[in-house]
């Protein structure tokens, strides 16, 4: 649990920590949110005035059958079909009172493993019945990216922590046919008609889907949606959802998770008359490309307990340095003989934790 905690907790989501799961029963609000806010790295999104409302409702997952990779979840009127992979998690079809449409091109949910600045994207194409009355196809392109991380401030006025905000954005067109002027089953589009009917279109509608992930919470705690015309982008639909921490860590516990929030926790510290809290904390960070080195030296007002951490984007851990009690220090860490790639220093004292990212080329 421990190597655990120390590979995934720093801004991803994975497989293991984020899967959807059969049985599971989401308890999600309406709340007042109208926009996503801030992307980029370092975000503290502040939702501590967001109006929840005291309504309920309950996204319900189901395992379809015995292939434990088939999951459907009902939420608000619609039942979505998902396949569920170790890559990510894969919209396949849904189904209302309107419209029922299975997608022989899926649409990516999610990736595995997904780190800040991850993105990925292509076509999709469903075909199925529009209130039972027409043939129909949905086509179009999707884009998926892990567009910021950083902290967020609850409407309970809690803050998390290691938040990875995740972006779906979805172009849709529309085909109807008549029932009746149509025998046989609609043939898939290929790529090229995808791209060409979506290029010759003038009403295609722009979902964009917004989830920010906690690290120690299976599913996101906020959500947002919004809705509109390519060609009206200040025409939008928004519905927001907040999926409260305590809800899942009361009804969706499970070892990986609870050991996740377990080890955050342990990083904010003791905060006994032993360990004070940081006062006018002040680092300076320097990286020696040819020497392969890495150089930290602080002051502080009083007292610090400091540990620095060197880890790879992923979350590996490489090395880990630790000073006591004292108001000033020097770090030199050695990271000659790493696989060239990027990296993060974490700077962890009794109350914050600092992020500092280099290349080894």
């Amino acid at each position: 649990m421990f190597a655990l905690c120390h590979s995934m907790c720093y801004g991803q989501v994975t497989h293991v920590l984020n899967a959807p799961r059969g049985g599971d029963d989401v308890v999600r609000q309406i709340c007042s949110l109208s926009g996503p806010g801030q992307a980029g790295s370092g975000v503290v999104w502040d939702f501590s005035e967001l109006t929840v409302k005291r309504k309920k409702y309950f996204r319900r997952h189901t395992q379809d059958g015995e292939a434990v990779d088939s999951i459907s979840a009902t939420d608000y009127g619609t039942r979505y079909y998902y396949n569920v992979r170790e890559d990510g998690v894969w919209e396949t079809g849904y189904e209302n009172n309107q419209t029922r449409l299975s997608y022989n091109l899926p649409i990516k949910n999610i990736s595995f493993p997904t780190i800040y600045g991850d993105s990925c994207g292509g076509l999709f194409h469903g075909t199925g019945l529009y209130c039972d009355r027409q043939q129909m196809r949905a086509f179009g392109s999707w884009f998926l990216t892990a567009d910021a991380e950083g902290s967020l401030i609850l409407p309970s006025g809690d803050t998390l922590t290691h938040v990875l905000r995740i972006h779906l954005q979805k172009k849709i067109s529309s085909r109807f046919y008549p029932t009746d002027s149509i025998r046989l089953a609609l043939e898939p589009f290929d790529t090229d008609s995808i791209l060409f009917n979506q290029a010759t279109d003038t009403a295609i509608i722009v979902t964009d889907n917004y989830r920010w992930y906690a690290q120690g919470y299976r599913y996101p705690v906020l959500e947002c949606q919004l809705a509109y015309p390519e060609s009206n982008p200040d025409n939008k639909a928004t519905l927001a959802f907040y999926c409260s921490p305590d809800n899942q860590e009361e009804y969706l516990a499970d070892e990986e998770n609870d050991g996740i929030r377990e080890w955050l926790h342990s990083l904010q510290g003791d905060k006994s008359e032993n360990n004070p809290i940081d006062k006018s904390f002040k680092y300076n960070f320097s990286q020696d490309a040819d020497s392969k080195r890495i150089s930290i030296s602080y002051t502080a007002d009083e007292p610090v307990c400091l540990k620095v951490i060197l880890t790879s984007t992923t979350g590996i851990l490489y090395n880990s340095l630790s000073q006591d009690g004292n108001t000033s220090g020097y770090f030199d860490l050695n990271y000659n003989g790493l696989p060239s790639g990027q990296y993060v220093v974490y700077i962890k004292t009794g109350k914050e934790i600092y992020t500092e990212k280099f290349k080894n080329q």
